[in-house]
């Protein structure tokens, strides 16, 4: 009888938890690398096959997190929540090897002076790490967060240890004095960093990594309401803008 009742709806789910993002990123033209946003994580420990299928918890806190509405209007009606249920669990176990296993990793990273003779920034805090606390980007921002208490969704980390497969070592970063100098003008001394002889410079860290394993709640370091996601770097880019428009440096790795 219920599916008779909720057909369109049910329909609508469907697609609504498969449809990628159509949004064009120039650089990412492929959409291969997926935004680490809190949808896209939970989609990852599913993809990894770290949930279970038949927990009534982790399908309701799934479609809490990308389906906020269908989930407030739906979840204390004891007719319509078993067959949404049902049918999410039915698209979940259907689609799941489809969901995102390639994240793009953003971080802020600042620029000492640039040195014309070798063509080089050095960082003002050098990375030589194989691993790095990560979080989804909505962690502070997400539909709804008013039903939840200190942003922890249970089963569904939204903050994680990326422990990559391959240290990397940043202590300099080579750019084109042409490029340098472009990147240079976008700055004055209200927009920099300045301590006392150093002016530092902002600049952006791109790592697109490929997942191939992760624990919930069950990182390395004991973080609470954390867990670990294992990857490979497949590419590393150094931007000049938060837009990811202008290009300083890249390499890849695969």
């Amino acid at each position: 009888m219920c599916k008779a009742l909720f057909p369109i709806l049910i329909y609508a789910l469907s697609l609504l938890i498969v449809t990628p993002s159509m949004a064009y990123d120039p650089t990412n033209p492929e959409g291969k690398y997926k935004e680490l946003t809190r949808e896209n994580l939970a989609k990852i420990y599913w993809r990894m096959n770290e949930l279970d299928i038949n927990s009534d918890l982790a399908i309701d806190n799934f479609m809490m997190i990308t389906h906020c509405d269908l989930y407030k209007e739906n979840y204390s009606n004891d007719f319509k929540w078993p067959e949404i249920r049902k049918n999410a669990r039915i698209s979940i176990a259907k689609h799941k090897d489809s969901f995102p296993q390639y994240i793009r990793i953003v971080r802020q990273i600042y620029f000492d002076r640039y040195d014309p003779e070798t063509e080089t920034f050095k960082l003002s805090e050098p990375i030589e790490t194989s691993q790095f606390g990560i979080k989804a980007t909505d962690s502070d921002e997400f539909p709804c967060k008013n039903l939840v208490q200190n942003r922890n969704i249970e089963l569904y980390p939204h903050e994680a240890v990326l422990d990559l497969s391959t240290p990397i070592k940043i202590e300099q970063v080579t750019v084109p004095t042409l490029v340098a100098f472009q990147y240079n003008s976008l700055f004055n001394n209200e927009n920099t960093q300045q301590n006392t002889e150093i002016v530092y410079k902002p600049a952006y860290l791109v790592q697109d990594i490929k997942i191939y394993d992760v624990e919930a709640y069950k990182n390395k370091h004991q973080e609470k309401n954390a867990g670990t996601l294992s990857a490979i770097l497949e590419n590393l880019y150094v931007y000049g803008d938060p837009d990811l428009a202008m290009l300083l440096y890249s390499e890849k790795f695969r």
